[in-house]
């Protein structure tokens, strides 16, 4: 909790003040007890964002690539917006 709490700090979340877990119920077989305990409901943070760089285009005009001829790349800036942190059980490990 801790950890997620801080992530959601670092990648500009708001934390908050109260969560909570419910049951998800469904059947699969990787769930024998028939349920998933998760926060979709009252997850431990809302919003935030990550923002990274792209390469805008990679092709020199005579298609060759810019990096291997030693050109500038020009770079745009992405924000990829984050809706919600929510703990969950790991399938695999219940």
């Amino acid at each position: 909790v801790g950890l997620a709490a801080r992530l959601g700090v670092a990648l500009g979340g708001v934390v908050q003040k109260k969560s909570a877990f419910d049951r998800k119920h469904y059947a699969y077989a990787d769930q024998p007890h028939g349920y998933q305990v998760t926060q979709k409901r009252f997850p431990i943070v809302l919003g935030g964002g990550l923002d990274f760089f792209v390469d805008e285009d990679d092709t020199a005009d005579d298609g060759d690539s810019k990096k291997e001829k030693g050109l500038p790349q020009r770079q745009n800036k992405v924000h990829l917006p984050i809706e919600c942190f929510q703990l969950e059980t790991d399938t695999g490990k219940s």
